[in-house]
């Protein structure tokens, strides 16, 4: 899979970031678009913002499918090493995804999710660029954070690159066309539009049935034709 890179300075208050777009990859699945965003030491609240204003919002991961999906667009991507905001909440004891996709799926890394201090309210996936940087074993996997994020310098006598924040993920939800029942099950569940059937299809016709009414007019007319000259 080729992605293309190119980069962009912007401002963030109170923070400036250089953001890598990444060309926004589809996956098959759901026909939904994913984009790779870099901005260093981005908060949680302004990753769901820029998500949002860019028309889409922070990632669910759903499934074991998803997950390999979205560790192969940052590894193709040539995501930094650090942490990737996802759309994933504290909810209730448990988790809930912003956009209200069912929490049936997690990726936790181990000792996870462990809510240090009781901060952590927001899951991110851990990234490793280098194989030198994955010191945990936990290249992919979800870590929950605080909304702030964590800057690498948290511990200075055991630097972990891949726990600070690198950036976010956006997702953007495929546009289907009324009743065509993407992405449900024709009953208006799941994430499709609830349009039920499917509209009929027009099936082009054998060109015999076609024929067989022409042959006939021209027998009827043949038939007329007889009778006068009787």
């Amino acid at each position: 899979m080729f992605t293309r890179i190119r980069y962009a300075a912007y401002l963030l208050a109170p923070l400036t970031a250089t953001t890598l777009y990444g060309a926004a990859v589809q996956f098959p699945d759901s026909g939904n678009s994913y984009e790779v965003i870099v901005a260093s030491g981005i908060t949680h609240t302004a990753a769901n913002d820029m998500a949002s204003s860019a028309g889409g919002h922070l990632v669910s991961i759903t499934s074991a499918g998803e997950q390999s999906f979205v560790e192969d667009l940052l590894l193709n991507s040539g995501a930094p090493t650090g942490s990737f905001w996802l759309g994933l909440k504290r909810s209730g004891g448990g988790f809930a995804w912003d956009d209200g996709d069912n929490f049936s799926f997690s990726d936790f890394a181990h000792g996870e999710p462990n809510n240090f201090k009781g901060m952590e309210l927001f899951g991110q996936l851990y990234w490793s660029k280098d194989a030198a940087d994955d010191l945990a074993n936990r290249k992919g996997k979800w870590n929950d954070a605080p909304a702030s994020g964590y800057p690498n310098a948290d511990n200075p006598s055991f630097p972990t690159p891949d726990l600070a924040t690198a950036g976010y993920i956006i997702e953007r939800e495929a546009v289907h066309s009324p009743g065509d029942g993407s992405g449900g099950d024709g009953s208006g569940n799941g994430n499709g539009n609830g349009g039920g059937e499917k509209p009929p299809v027009a099936i082009p016709l054998p060109a015999a049935v076609f024929a067989a009414p022409l042959a006939a007019a021209f027998a009827g007319l043949a038939m007329r034709r007889a009778r006068r000259r009787v």
